[in-house]
């Protein structure tokens, strides 16, 4: 993917602003002499002033001053990669970007829905996979798992997650969580589902419980079952492993 870093996105087009960063991108980036500078008012998609494309204008009229011309970033970047085609070079890495690391937010609730549908999403992958390889006629929820990604990463816009935008702008992202949410929970029911069907508990006596671990490492943690699922009221529980062993419990009043 072919990309170009510009300065700002914000920009009142000063001459001398214009100047210092071409001389600072010579020396940053030998060999790239061609400099793409947005300019506008204000943040995100403001519209040019008269003065800021007049400025432009008497640019283009000094003999001295570097060569400038308005074009659609497109033109830019085809050209920017039919002169250099061959020597532009290739960042097979995530980007470090230090100021977008351990960020505040004053909307704690988007990161908290943020980290756990990540959570979820991963989970019911492993689980859908499996489903699908050990268990025969048992499709792969594609279409469920990519409206949750899609919906989850969208929610992952920088202004969102640190509680930057307007208030509406929660409003819709709650409602993307939701849907997200559903359609996690949906993939993650038919997998569980196909998974139980398959694990053989008719040769043990009392009601089985199936218990997943979707970690790749063991795991010791309380495990919670409702006590009106599994006996009649005011019977004695005992939970066994799949070997016949005891293992420790409670039984929790509401």
């Amino acid at each position: 993917m072919l990309t170009y870093f510009p300065f700002t996105y914000v920009d009142d087009a000063q001459p001398d602003v214009l100047a210092d960063r071409m001389a600072q991108q010579q020396g940053q980036q030998e060999g790239l002499g061609d400099l793409l500078n947005l300019y506008g008012v204000g943040d995100h998609g403001g519209g040019p002033t008269r003065e800021m494309i007049g400025r432009y204008q008497e640019m283009a009229k000094i003999e001295t001053f570097p060569s400038v011309e308005h074009a659609h970033p497109r033109e830019f970047l085809e050209d920017m990669e039919e002169k250099h085609r061959g020597s532009i070079p290739t960042w097979n890495d995530e980007l470090y970007l230090e100021y977008h690391r351990g960020t505040y937010t004053t909307q704690g609730e988007m990161k908290l829905r943020n980290r756990r549908m990540e959570s979820s999403l991963e989970m019911v992958e492993k689980l859908a996979a499996l489903a699908s390889a050990l268990v025969p006629g048992t499709p792969y929820p594609d279409v469920e798992l990519d409206g949750g990604w899609k919906r989850t990463l969208f929610n992952q816009f920088h202004d969102i997650l640190p509680g930057s935008s307007i208030s509406e702008v929660y409003v819709d992202a709650r409602n993307d969580y939701d849907d997200a949410q559903f359609l996690v929970q949906a993939a993650e029911s038919e997998a569980l589902a196909a998974l139980i069907a398959a694990v053989k508990t008719d040769r043990r006596t009392g009601v089985p419980v199936v218990v997943f671990n979707a970690l790749s490492w063991k795991r010791t943690q309380v495990v919670s079952v409702p006590l009106a699922d599994v006996a009649p009221p005011g019977a004695a529980v005992a939970v066994l492993d799949s070997a016949g062993r005891w293992q420790p419990s409670q039984v929790v009043g509401e």
